[in-house]
């Protein structure tokens, strides 16, 4: 029966081992196998399970885990805080963005969506006689993307921390200014 042999990942996510414990308790790996994922990388490092074990029977070693994870711990915590003072941050920046929905003649406006969509699609045309529904929402669209600054915005959003609900609350800001301004939309 052979004993079973635990990879270096393996010690550091499931057990708490840092790559510096490994190197001061264990040393020198049991085994090198070739890496699984990328033939270039460096080799697995593997440690028989019987050795981790008596290591970690020693008191110096359950010391060494039990500060290992109370700092990954307060790590975690920290990394936490930060992100939540970060997505606060970026959602007070968008509660903030002025935005300004031009008033003009809705049926103009209506007139003007039309054509914007219909250069812009050719399955489907958009004409006065559409579905009303339709005319609100292609209306509502060309107002938030073509008068405002809405993509410009939300490009700045990407790779901030809690882009997805400043998305939403910068979609939702401008749908109310739009209803407000022209409420036959809603």
């Amino acid at each position: 029966m052979s004993i079973p042999l635990i990879p270096v990942s393996v010690l550091k996510q499931e057990r708490g081992w840092t790559d510096t414990m490994v190197q001061k308790f264990l040393g020198d790996p049991d085994q090198l196998k070739p890496n699984p994922n990328y033939r270039s990388g460096p080799k697995m490092r593997l440690y028989r399970l019987d050795r981790i074990e008596e290591a970690e029977a020693t008191e110096l070693v359950r010391e060494a885990l039990s500060k290992a994870r109370a700092s990954r711990s307060k790590r975690s915590s920290s990394a936490l805080e930060r992100h939540n003072r970060n997505r606060q941050s970026l959602l007070q920046a968008v509660a903030s963005i002025p935005i300004e929905i031009p008033s003009t003649n809705l049926s103009e406006l209506i007139d003007t969506a039309i054509q914007h969509y219909n250069r812009r699609n050719i399955e489907k045309v958009a004409d006065q006689d559409s579905e009303s529904s339709f005319l609100k929402r292609i209306t509502c669209n060309y107002i938030r993307h073509e008068l405002i600054d809405y993509d410009m915005i939300c490009h700045a959003l990407r790779g901030q921390v809690g882009r997805q609900d400043a998305y939403f609350l910068l979609k939702d800001r401008i749908m109310e200014n739009i209803y407000s301004t022209y409420p036959e939309l809603l």
